[in-house]
């Protein structure tokens, strides 16, 4: 897996061909997370998938880690069960970047629908690190948002944990 801040957008490429969302999800996702956005409020929806990405954590407990790099290695190894990708987490003078590459999501719609995914996922990811970052020593009035989407890297969310945000 990638260290390090920097990705190398066509080895993620490359990983996401081959390990992306499973074949019988392809066409689901996008819908669901469609109708979802479309039958809710964006913040009702995403007060959902954030919630959904708490129980995704509490499924996948972790236990106190003494660095970053250690916490890096725990989550991944979660992600790496799972089939979800990976995370790379840095700090900025604010607090902690965590860059969730590949995510289980189609490669193939475009424009709004894959905003839409990334959205989705960004919000239920937020949840999961969330959670995670409480149960090693974060303050939950501590504020946890998705930076803008990648659209040169599909499947790539970028939260902010932390006062401020990530430059």
């Amino acid at each position: 897996m990638p260290q390090g801040t920097d990705v190398d957008s066509q080895a993620l490429l490359a990983f996401h061909a081959r390990t992306h969302c499973s074949p019988q999800w392809r066409i689901f996702l996008p819908l669901l997370f469609a109708e979802l956005y479309r039958n809710a409020s964006d913040a009702d929806a995403n007060a959902f998938l954030r919630h959904l990405g708490g129980q995704l954590a509490a499924e996948l407990p972790l236990e106190e880690q003494a660095t970053l790099e250690a916490l890096e290695r725990a989550i991944n190894r979660h992600w790496a069960d799972i089939d979800w990708g990976y995370v790379q987490l840095t700090t900025d003078s604010r607090g902690i970047v965590i860059r969730h590459l590949a995510c289980p999501t189609p490669l193939s719609p475009q424009g709004d629908a894959a905003l839409t995914s990334q959205r989705a996922m960004a919000a239920m990811l937020a949840g999961c690190y969330g959670q995670w970052l409480e149960g090693q020593g974060g303050a939950p009035a501590v504020p946890l948002n998705a930076l803008e989407p990648h659209a040169d890297l599909p499947g790539c969310v970028t939260l902010h944990y932390g006062y401020g945000s990530a430059q």
